[in-house]
């Protein structure tokens, strides 16, 4: 074994900044301590490096790759699951993915799914899910003709720890009756929306070359 083979890299290259700031390698190698953060899922000691970049080596040719990393970053984001069709008579589940977020409202609105997937184009497309939400409404402002009354809306204060991490947390939406639903959730900025399905339905297919076999029962 080679005698370096444990050792800690970034005091190396730390000293190697400080040392030679006028070096060409300077600025290369403070990216690198960045994304070594970075790789290790300390994205709050990350974003103090690059933003090292900024301010020590703002000319430098890695300067770009720097804000690149920064605003990958600080980026706010938002997405839903609403898992697998529901049963009634209780609240839905929703499970919630955020990154520096801190306050999302929701809003459920009913909608019949059924307007939507019976478009031409929906049913040409067999690759098309049914609970997808774009693939068969669009963008949200589009899927807003679609939408039937509001039935629900409530706010969510996430975990987020102002550490850049991404928070994914399972939540209780206040939704019991059968029927199809979109829940919009809104982190001002960005929007994120999902079907949500509740059903006391059950389906049994048996399928063979050329016909299909369907059981219902509630």
């Amino acid at each position: 074994s080679y005698p370096f083979d444990s050792a800690e890299p970034l005091a190396s290259w730390q000293q190697l900044v400080r040392e030679f700031p006028r070096d060409d390698l300077a600025p290369q190698t403070q990216i690198l301590i960045a994304q070594t953060w970075q790789q290790r899922g300390d994205n709050a000691k990350a974003l103090t490096e690059y933003n090292r970049v900024l301010t020590s080596f703002p000319k430098s040719k890695w300067a770009n790759d720097a804000r690149a990393a920064i605003q990958q970053i600080t980026r706010r984001e938002i997405s839903l699951d609403t898992l697998a069709p529901q049963p009634p008579g209780k609240n839905a589940q929703i499970n919630i993915s955020t990154r520096n977020i801190k306050t999302v409202n929701f809003a459920a609105y009913r909608v019949k799914l059924e307007d939507v997937l019976t478009q031409a184009d929906k049913l040409q497309n067999g690759g098309v899910s049914f609970t997808e939400f774009s693939d068969n409404f669009g963008s949200i402002q589009n899927a807003r003709k679609f939408f039937g009354p509001r039935v629900a809306q409530w706010t969510l204060q996430t975990k987020d720890k102002n550490d850049y991490e991404r928070v994914t947390e399972t939540i209780s939406a206040p939704i019991q009756e059968v029927g199809a639903y979109v829940i919009v959730a809104d982190a001002g900025s960005v929007r994120f929306a999902r079907v949500l399905i509740l059903s006391d339905l059950a389906l049994i297919k048996k399928t063979d070359r050329n016909r299909s076999f369907v059981y219902v029962a509630d």
